[in-house]
């Protein structure tokens, strides 16, 4: 019974049915959310990220194939994105850290150089 209604709301959304997303989403939201938020740990970015997974289901929904599971596919696209995000937490890290250990040895080497004689004439 599910499945079929699924399927009906899939069909509809194809064919750009608007309040048939709106129910898909509905039956949805809840589960992908916490799947989401376990994820990230983190509320904001987890709202953010279900947003995002429904607008790519939304893009992509021809592609979806009707005769695999719906939840399936919608957890593969909500785990991509949440990898996705995962990883540009990672590099937004490294480079603040980066930054950090530049701005750190300015200050340190800003702080050497009037001891300096050479750097005593030039400043």
């Amino acid at each position: 019974m599910q499945k079929t209604v699924i399927t009906d709301l899939i069909l509809k959304c194809r064919q750009n049915d608007q309040h048939a997303f709106r129910k898909l989403v509905e039956m949805h939201q809840a589960m992908i959310f916490s799947f989401i938020f376990k994820m990230l740990c983190n509320e904001e970015e987890a709202k953010d990220a279900v947003q995002e997974t429904f607008i790519k289901v939304w893009k992509h929904i021809d592609k979806y194939n009707t005769e695999l599971k719906f939840s399936t596919w919608l957890f593969a696209i909500a785990s991509n994105l949440c990898c996705d995000k995962i990883k540009f937490r990672k590099r937004k890290f490294t480079f603040n850290k980066l930054i950090m250990k530049i701005f750190f040895y300015q200050t340190k080497i800003s702080k050497c150089l009037p001891s300096i004689p050479i750097w005593r004439k030039l400043l």
